[in-house]
């Protein structure tokens, strides 16, 4: 697990030359403790302990909150004696109004360690300082979690490996790794390595972590399953490594009673090694539909994009500490997906100012890289005093592929080591349609002769089931979609009834043509010219996503025309934001023969005679010569 570095490690632990800085830690005022210890929620067992502080002064558990251990270890490369900064980063769960305690916490002075009650979870943030000093200290970081047992657990933000006991499981996250007890009782207060897991972080001035108490319910229940939760004991040092080391001696926990009170010890121990690279500004990539300018107002990372949509990259970073050391390089490369054609690059400042002409900017194939011209360097290293928001290259791109699932990170690099974003991801949809033509009595007659007089019914498709979280521009959204149909005017027969029967329906393959609800007609148009029709879905984002994973039908109506001869064919022609497909072709042979109707004639061509029947309440038989 640890390798090489073995012989490097550090011991992390209270020496006893360590003194503690409450920094913004808040105490509770006699009233307020008198008020808690007053609450009939308040376990008897613990009134004594809160009066006696006998694991630290309790202070008001509160989010932003920190406080210094000075003097703690030494850096095995300087030689130097390095600080420790606690940072209550984040609170979950807070269970006050069930047992009666406020968010406390007591702090060790003469341990690196806490006793936390009235919240069920707590992110912890550890800075590393050169002793006596603002300036952080680098070093690849050890951190050991012990007593992991019932239902609690750890997350340790920005872990590249962890080595757990038998008693912990895998309970990783999108930014963290993490671990889950399987049940037990650690009886040995973090000693037993089956209940340890050893998170490692290569390369930090910092690192934070979660520990929760009873993962996933986070304090509503006490890990062995009684209604009572009071304090759980959290310690930075103490817990043997696997391998042969000497932990400091750990205090005499309080004694209460087990089935009553509950006290769960959960140990921390840090081991460093030398120090390596300079503090790091996390590399953050995003993506936008169209071509951004400034920061990105809505992310596209993760939703549906279309052929032919323009996206912005952003190769982003969280702020430079103001502890940085002097940079000598700085350079972002980016391996654009295949599935996307460069466009083009520019570097703005964090406010939206074009400032390209400080960098060098090259493009081979699908990489891209930017690097830093000196004159930026100095900009960078000029006052350290403060932070610095480092430029953001944007990449603009042309998506070039339908059907496809395309992601994309960037590297940025620095004098310390090359760094990794996180990972955006995008898809593409890709489109189908189909023509069918059915009789009055939805029989598919496909490749049937048909009479003259008939009325056919044609039904197009418009397949929108894979526009579901689509991110579109406007100019993409202006090209709208639509469904054309070129129709054989020579054979076919357009009337004002044919054009007002013409309707959009909800595809349903369990109903008659295949036609379900009729949509609303205020959320299509439809164009007529003698030869053809369009309908069009109105260009709005709210009405493509009103039948986004859906898939439309149009119905079309026409009558063989009574001079109708040859063959019939048809096919339908959609557009999907200005990319065009074509449907199936679908035939039909025309008969000489007519169709029937109620008070119309049916003639039939037999070498030139026609015989004429008139349908009427009186059937009369008429012979002529065909001129």
């Amino acid at each position: 697990f640890l390798g090489k570095d073995l012989p490097n490690v550090s011991y992390v632990s209270a020496g006893k030359d360590m003194t503690f800085d409450k920094g913004s830690l808040r105490s509770f005022s006699q009233s307020e403790l008198n008020s808690i210890l007053s609450n009939s929620k308040v376990d008897p067992g613990l009134k004594n302990y809160l009066k006696t502080k006998e694991w630290g002064n309790l202070y008001k558990l509160e989010q932003g909150v920190s406080w210094k251990y000075i003097n703690v270890f030494k850096d095995t490369k300087t030689g130097k004696m390095v600080d420790v900064k606690v940072t209550i980063q984040g609170l979950g769960n807070n269970y006050s109004n069930k047992y009666g305690l406020p968010p406390m916490i007591m702090v060790g002075e003469k341990y690196i360690g806490t006793d936390v009650a009235g919240i069920g979870a707590v992110r912890y943030g550890l800075e590393f300082f050169e002793h006596g000093t603002d300036k952080k200290v680098t070093i690849p970081s050890l951190l050991g979690a012990g007593d992991i047992d019932y239902n609690q657990s750890i997350a340790v933000f920005n872990a590249t490996s962890v080595l757990r006991g038998s008693k912990n499981k895998e309970a990783n996250g999108k930014d963290y790794l993490g671990s889950i007890s399987t049940g037990g009782d650690d009886t040995t207060e973090g000693k037993d390595s089956k209940y340890q897991s050893w998170f490692l972080l290569h390369d930090v001035d910092n690192l934070s972590y979660v520990f929760s108490a009873a993962d996933p319910a986070w304090g509503q229940k006490a890990p062995d399953g009684s209604d009572f939760m009071g304090f759980y004991h959290q310690m930075i040092g103490g817990i043997p490594l696997p391998i042969k080391q000497t932990p400091p001696t750990k205090p005499t926990p309080p004694t209460f009673n087990k089935t009553r009170n509950p006290i769960f010890y959960n140990d921390y121990t840090l081991i460093v090694d030398k120090p390596k690279i300079n503090v790091i500004p996390k590399p953050i990539k995003d993506v936008a539909i169209g071509n951004v300018d400034g920061s990105i107002k809505e992310s596209a990372n993760g939703k549906t994009v279309l052929k032919g949509q323009q996206l912005t990259y952003t190769l982003d970073t969280v702020k430079f500490s103001n502890l940085r050391k002097d940079q000598s390089k700085i350079e972002w490369k980016d391996t654009l997906p295949n599935e996307v054609t460069f466009n083009a690059l520019k570097v703005e400042t964090p406010e939206g100012k074009d400032i390209s002409n400080q960098f060098e900017i090259n493009h081979q194939g699908q990489l891209v890289t930017v690097k830093a011209k000196p004159e930026y360097l100095q900009i960078v290293n000029k006052d350290k005093s403060q932070e610095f928001a480092l430029a953001v290259p944007h990449v603009y791109v042309t998506v070039n592929k339908d059907n496809a699932d395309f992601k994309n990170n960037y590297t940025i690099l620095l004098d310390s080591g090359e760094f990794l974003s996180n990972e955006v991801e995008n898809k593409t949809p890709s489109f189908t349609t189909k023509k069918q033509v059915f009789d009055d009595n939805s029989k598919n007659i496909d490749k049937q002769m048909v009479r003259r007089n008939q009325v056919l019914n044609y039904v197009g498709d418009l397949d929108l089931t894979k526009l579901d979280n689509l991110a579109i521009s406007d100019d993409l959204l202006e090209k709208g979609i639509s469904l054309t149909d070129n129709f054989d005017s020579k054979r076919l027969e357009v009337s004002k009834v044919t054009k007002d029967s013409l309707k959009v329906y909800l595809a349903d393959d369990s109903k008659a043509k295949g036609l379900g609800q009729e949509i609303d007609s205020n959320d299509y148009k439809v164009d007529w010219t003698d030869t053809s029709w369009k309908v069009s879905l109105v260009k709005d984002k709210q009405v493509i996503s009103k039948y986004a994973g859906k898939k439309l039908r149009i119905l079309f109506k026409p009558t063989v025309k009574q001079t109708a001869e040859g063959t019939i064919y048809n096919k339908v022609i959609p557009n999907y934001f200005g990319g065009q497909i074509e449907s199936n072709r679908v035939e039909n042979p025309v008969s000489y023969e007519v169709m029937p109707q109620t008070g119309s004639k049916k003639l039939l061509i037999i070498s030139g005679i026609t015989i004429g029947l008139i349908l009427t309440s009186v059937v009369g038989i008429v012979l002529y010569k065909k001129k």
